[in-house]
């Protein structure tokens, strides 16, 4: 298993077993760091949906948000 796909299963552990969104904040940028994009997090946050239910996806998703912010509409990618 490379880094990027440990980090995505890890992160699905955290996030499945609720309440511990500090260490998902560092597993989000973890996930970063090894390249995975906030497209993969959020289509990975997304799949989990019905498996893990909506509030911990919520949660999820706002750790997301507050780690790796979406840019602004309308700009330019780097």
């Amino acid at each position: 298993m490379d880094h990027k796909l440990r980090e995505l299963v890890t992160l699905s552990m955290l996030i499945a077993s609720g309440g511990l969104e500090p260490q998902i904040k560092g597993h989000i940028q973890g996930n970063l760091n090894v390249g995975n994009d906030r497209a993969v997090l959020m289509d990975l946050i997304s799949q989990l949906l019905p498996w893990v239910g909506y509030p911990r996806t919520l949660n999820a998703m706002r750790c997301l948000n507050e780690t790796a912010p979406a840019p602004p509409t309308g700009a330019k990618p780097l």
